[in-house]
């Protein structure tokens, strides 16, 4: 029998299972598809790649420990339960799905970004603003920071990556955009020292 709730859809790199999130006939929200083969070693500043594929039904939301070691493995090789284990620790809440999630995150967005950073002069924040109340599990999404750049909340009333918007929300887009408004006018921000490499206390963080 079909699951009606959690659909499995057919793409053309394999088939993904998607999570309901207000139950039948509401939205249904499919989590972790790869668009690429992982930017990583010769591919990491290369042009994307199709992904190879996969097997049977992705369901990101159902995956164990030993599966994110093996889709690791396929990865980083002999570093994989490494690699794991220092996510593991710093989410000992997490799922192993949230935890292949947070190491996805950072292969694809983060860990390029400090490796130019670290050859260049230059200032580094991550925006880690989530909503108080968070549904989907969203978290700190990607582009969420740019209504609180442009102060264009007003365009996204109903958006769950910001939630409610209200004083504090509109004093961070303040914040963030001010520091920003410094750095393009005086290459520089009075309060906030340049990166350095391997210094994890140089990223600014807004949240």
């Amino acid at each position: 029998m079909a699951d009606i709730e959690n659909p499995v859809v057919a793409t053309d790199r394999g088939k993904v299972q998607g999570i309901a999130a207000g139950g039948a006939g509401g939205a249904v929200s499919f989590r972790g598809i790869p668009y690429a083969a992982s930017p990583v070693g010769e591919l990491r500043f290369a042009a994307p790649r199709p992904h190879p594929g996969w097997t049977g039904v992705r369901r990101i939301q159902s995956l164990t420990a030993a599966g994110v070691l093996d889709l690791l493995a396929a990865q980083a090789g002999d570093r994989a339960r490494e690699i794991y284990d220092a996510y593991a620790a710093r989410l000992p809440q997490g799922t192993p799905a949230q935890i292949f999630t947070a190491i996805g995150t950072d292969a694809l967005f983060r860990d390029g970004s400090l490796q130019i950073a670290d050859h260049h002069a230059t200032h580094v924040y991550e925006f880690d603003y989530r909503p108080a109340e968070d549904p989907h599990s969203l978290g700190a999404a990607h582009c969420v920071e740019l209504p609180f750049l442009f102060n264009t909340f007003d365009a996204y009333p109903d958006s769950p990556m910001l939630g409610r918007v209200g004083d504090s929300q509109r004093a961070l887009g303040h914040g963030f955009g001010t520091a920003v408004a410094e750095f393009v006018r005086t290459g520089s921000v009075h309060d906030w020292l340049p990166y350095a490499p391997a210094t994890p206390a140089r990223i600014r963080h807004f949240a």
